[in-house]
């Protein structure tokens, strides 16, 4: 029996293939599958039943889990000042919210992930006729080592969730309440959050991977050695008839794969926006509800009670940081690219050959190289930024606590 395909194929012979008898099964699961390219000219989306179910079932679980978090939150009585009161109300509603935009968005946008699928095929049939082999073997390895690690960490952290909850000394009601509240977590938080950032990583990965490979084919094809340093020249693949062809094919992979980043950014920003204050808001709010039952040495039993929801939102925040790491990977590729093309020019000594690679450096220079959700790009001062959002949160929940308490 063969494994389903959740994000992309297995298949050793391309990355785009899937399963059609499981497709009704990950429709509803939330997830997707993707199909191979077809030249189809006059495509048009089409709103199947299992789709419609699927976003019926979206809306449901969200706003059910959303009721639920207020509902519980209310009866688990964990009282202390105003924002442990109330905050945990509006994170846990904001948390349910952006959560659900987020999915919804996720899943009306399913044709940008499949445009983007095409585009990575069309860039792998131009390195097959440039005669440069793309590892599909070791890049299906790697997402199913993702995959396999990434349902462990869940399986693992539902169980100690749940160990942790009823293995204090509640009363059943409670009990009853928090059992509910995790079926709820699974379907309306844990898994649609999982899913989007997840294939964030996928799909830049894939991205990163061509970049490294258009990288590797300039390295190979053409003298990217450092002569003022000395460097041995290595030997290099027999030229091509006509160089500046495969100059051109170089910028026109290069774009390709730009155009990859541009519908990702274009079509998941706000998306991405969404995931990233339900982050903020959710981690903002447990820091400082664990220095408020600290400070005011609330019984150990109410303070576990939130260990779980603390590892959560570190497995949230990790996935968050990788997204903006793999996209500055990206960058870093692309970039590369246009190094080791000026490499190139530095050691070229026909005029007309060292014209076209400037060209092309200048082209490729202009275009975009990192994901970048409008105002919001994948970069490390994002991250710095995000900290420091954070720290100016807490200054300001702490200065409306003392006030309140006034």
């Amino acid at each position: 029996m063969k494994l389903p395909r959740i994000f992309v194929s297995m298949s050793s012979s391309s990355v785009y293939q899937t399963v059609h008898p499981y497709r009704l099964i990950y429709t509803l699961a939330g997830m997707h599958y993707h199909e191979p390219p077809k030249p189809v000219p006059n495509y048009e989306p089409r709103l199947t039943f299992p789709w419609l179910l699927n976003y019926i079932r979206l809306i449901f679980m969200e706003l059910s889990g959303t009721a639920m978090y207020l509902y519980v939150s209310t009866n688990l009585d964990v009282r202390g000042s105003f924002i442990l009161e109330s905050g945990i109300k509006v994170c846990q509603g904001l948390s349910g919210i952006t959560v659900m935009i987020a999915s919804l968005i996720f899943n009306f946008n399913y044709l940008s992930f499949v445009e983007v699928l095409r585009k990575l095929h069309s860039v792998d049939e131009m390195f097959t006729s440039l005669e440069i082999r793309n590892d599909h073997t070791r890049q299906h390895k790697s997402i199913w080592q993702a995959i396999v690690v990434t349902v462990g960490v869940h399986l693992i952290m539902h169980i100690l969730s749940a160990f942790l909850y009823f293995g204090n000394n509640m009363p059943s009601e409670q009990k009853f309440y928090i059992f509910i509240m995790l079926i709820f977590t699974v379907f309306s938080f844990h898994i649609p959050f999982t899913i989007a950032l997840g294939n964030y990583l996928i799909y830049t990965y894939l991205i990163h991977e061509r970049y490294e490979l258009l990288n590797e084919l300039i390295k190979t094809r053409f003298d990217t050695s450092n002569r003022r340093r000395m460097i041995w020249v290595k030997e290099l693949m027999p030229p091509m008839k006509n160089q500046q062809d495969l100059i051109q094919q170089i910028s026109e992979i290069h774009a390709t794969l730009s155009d990859m980043i541009d519908i990702l950014s274009n079509s998941q920003w706000v998306s991405f926006i969404c995931l990233s204050v339900n982050t903020l808001a959710y981690t903002t709010f447990n820091i400082y509800s664990l220095y408020r039952m600290m400070l005011l040495q609330v019984e150990w039993q109410r303070v576990s009670t939130t260990l779980p929801t603390l590892l959560w939102n570190v497995i949230y925040v990790g996935m968050y940081a990788a997204v903006i790491v793999r996209g500055i990977f990206v960058g870093w590729a692309a970039d590369g690219t246009v190094t080791l093309l000026y490499k190139v020019v530095n050691n070229e000594r026909d005029p007309k050959m060292e014209m076209a690679l400037r060209n092309a450096a200048w082209q490729i220079r202009g275009r975009s190289s990192e994901l970048k959700f409008k105002f919001y790009n994948s970069s490390f001062p994002v991250l710095f930024s995000t900290v420091g959002l954070i720290i100016t949160y807490l200054v300001i929940l702490f200065q409306f606590d003392s006030m309140m308490k006034q």
